[in-house]
């Protein structure tokens, strides 16, 4: 749930810098303000990991991007600025992602022979989601009928796909944390 949720901005976030933002000439900067603040966030989510168990600091990651996340489909040409700050923070949101569960699937599988295949299975079902986030992505732009609104002052049907949708697979991996969480806590996880 939680690729699925990466992968559909992955797919959609050119459209959204030139079709709702109407900065294509910037869209360069965004993304470099996003994956430097994923860069410079490794460091200080190892440290957090070291003082929080990893699946309280995943889902206080999860709270702190979808609440970001979902400003973005606020966002217009007039006020695009504000999306360098969004870049930030789901930037340092990236890191966490990246890293946490890794950390999770190590520790619950530390003990298991045949660690090697378990990792081998996770990156594949991570590469499948991030192909079923694309398809996603863009079956849902065209039945929401996109190109009909490129010239209109607010795009909606880009600002739900890139913003709200993935927003909705970060609710459902973290009510799936919940669910699990005390599970995984009893693993010292």
């Amino acid at each position: 749930l939680n690729m699925i949720a990466a992968a559909i901005p992955a797919t959609t976030v050119l459209f959204y810098i030139s079709d709702s933002l109407k900065q294509e000439a910037k869209g360069g900067y965004f993304l470099l303000t996003y994956f430097l603040a994923a860069l410079l966030a490794v460091k200080p989510i190892l440290h957090l990991l070291k003082k929080f168990k990893a699946i309280d600091l995943w889902l206080v990651n999860n709270g702190l991007v979808i609440l970001t996340f979902a400003l973005a489909f606020l966002l217009n040409q007039e006020n695009y600025q504000l999306y360098y700050l969004i870049c930030l923070i789901t930037g340092f949101g990236l890191a966490a992602d990246l890293i946490i569960p890794y950390i999770l699937l190590n520790q619950l599988t530390a003990k298991i022979s045949g660690q090697g295949m378990l990792y081998g299975i996770w990156n594949f079902i991570t590469k499948l989601a991030l192909a079923l986030g694309a398809a996603i992505a863009l079956f849902s732009l065209d039945y929401l009928a996109y190109d009909n609104y490129l010239e209109a002052d607010f795009n909606w049907p880009i600002n739900l796909v890139y913003a709200l949708l993935p927003c909705l697979f970060k609710i459902l991996n973290s009510i799936m944390l919940l669910i699990y969480r005390h599970q995984l806590s009893s693993n010292d996880v």
